[in-house]
């Protein structure tokens, strides 16, 4: 069973996929498919194909699409740019809750307390693992039926982003190595 740091990670981290999505009009897909997919997805009862599901060309949003836009270098550089701003705020506490000060008008020691406290986890990581452990447990709660969500979540390009920050920034490549065995153990 999944514990609550991780399921408040992954929850965090699906909320930020689909607002990101839902934003810039990533994350969706052309579809006249017929294959027939799990309940709950773009609005289809269990049993159901696609195109009995939705329209043909309707869109509908599949976690793993948003790194497969049409976009790939862009997203890439995002990404980068997100495990970098990682290895910043990890190693300047004090500087991250002063800027984060200055956007939002709450309490700079509430702002530490919630930004580094032990009940988040704000990691640049897609955390595979996490997202399968977070939907079984969703499954047993009777949420929706069960589906294969591990063939909708893509790592490749954070992996390609992370090797490319690590070959760029070689005298940081002890912080980075931490990020890749978090890969190995949560996205393969």
């Amino acid at each position: 069973m999944m514990n609550t740091k991780n399921r408040k990670r992954i929850l965090l981290r699906i909320a930020a996929l689909l607002t990101v999505a839902l934003l810039t009009g990533c994350g969706t897909k052309t579809s006249t498919e017929t294959e027939s997919t799990p309940a709950g997805t773009a609005g289809q009862t269990a049993g159901t194909t696609q195109a009995e599901a939705e329209p043909a060309a309707k869109k509908h949003f599949s976690i793993g699409y948003l790194p497969s836009t049409g976009h790939p270098d862009a997203y890439k550089a995002y990404l980068k740019a997100l495990i970098q701003a990682y290895k910043f705020y990890q190693e300047n506490q004090d500087k991250t809750v002063e800027d984060i000060v200055k956007y939002v008008s709450v309490d700079a020691d509430l702002i530490r307390q919630e930004t580094y406290g032990e009940h988040i986890s704000s990691y640049p990581d897609p955390d595979k693992k996490t997202i399968v452990e977070w939907k079984d447990h969703m499954v047993d709660l009777g949420y929706f039926e069960d589906f294969d969500i591990a063939a909708h979540v893509n790592t490749d390009l954070y992996k390609s982003a992370l090797d490319a920050v690590i070959q760029e920034h070689p005298d940081d490549a002890a912080f980075y190595e931490e990020m890749v065995k978090h890969y190995q153990e949560y996205d393969q």
